[in-house]
């Protein structure tokens, strides 16, 4: 289930000058069930395979202000701005009875800029901050013993994965046909990946680490 809520604002200063601004708020909740059964064949009946089946539910609160100004000067024009994020989350595994929560604060900056010197070229560099948030099956923490030398589980602490990108593109028009010629870098902090430990008996476990 996820409902929001959003208000925004622009003001144009004049036909070159622009200032927009607003606020939204998100509320997510998910309510992941897994129920396995495996046939028994001396009863004919399903029966429960605990090694698998669990309930996790995940809620969240996405609270986010920005603002940005765009102006044009001539052949040059540029905007500016900056989004701030407040997210809550908790979490329960419900099999387990387990309760986990986190909070934290995200700041997205932007900003382009575009330089046209006559009606045939534009060169244009942009910058800009994503965030990747963990999926579901990274954060449930419930041990799956499918394959009991090989357990896997999710982190509900995991940090969601921030993202900055850097691009310098420039487009030369000739009649009908344009030429595009792009340079892009980006560079991902907090990066999610998998991580295996064996302990001393052999036994592998998988799950997910900053």
């Amino acid at each position: 289930t996820v409902y929001t809520a959003s208000a925004d604002y622009e003001h144009p200063l004049n036909k070159d000058k622009k200032i927009e601004a607003g606020y939204k708020s998100t509320f997510r909740n998910f309510d992941t069930d897994y129920r396995y059964e495996d046939y028994d064949e001396a009863t004919n009946e399903y029966v429960n395979d605990v090694n698998k089946t669990n309930q996790f539910i995940y809620s969240d609160q996405l609270h986010a202000l920005y603002a940005q100004y765009r102006q044009s000067i001539k052949k040059f024009g540029y905007q500016v701005g900056i989004r701030s994020e407040y997210a809550t989350t908790q979490s329960e595994l419900v099999t387990t009875n387990e309760n986990f929560s986190k909070d934290y604060y995200s700041i997205f900056p932007s900003a382009f800029a575009t330089y046209k010197p006559n009606e045939k070229s534009q060169v244009k560099a942009t910058y800009s901050r994503r965030i990747n948030r963990p999926r579901k099956n990274q954060l449930n923490p419930f041990s799956d013993y499918e394959d009991p030398l090989n357990i896997r589980k999710g982190n509900p602490f995991l940090d969601p994965e921030y993202t900055d990108s850097y691009e310098l593109e420039y487009n030369r028009f000739l009649g009908d046909l344009s030429l595009t010629t792009t340079g892009y870098y980006r560079q991902t902090n907090d990066y999610i990946q998998r991580y295996r430990e064996v302990s001393t008996e052999g036994i592998t476990t998988t799950t997910f680490e900053n």
